[in-house]
């Protein structure tokens, strides 16, 4: 019985750590994304105002 409730609250544990990883990830990604995109619109006006 101990040993059942030990592994339940162990998963549940692994299962948030995967979870707070898996966010903190995708939060990466999105940040990146964002930048790339930033960086794309300041060179398009960059080009646009040399000519």
């Amino acid at each position: 019985m101990t040993k059942k409730n030990g592994n339940d609250i162990y998963d549940n544990y692994s299962a948030m750590f995967y979870e707070k990883r898996d966010k903190k990830l995708i939060s990466e990604k999105k940040s990146a994304l964002k930048h790339a995109e930033s960086c794309s619109k300041s060179r398009r006006k960059r080009k646009k105002k040399r000519k």
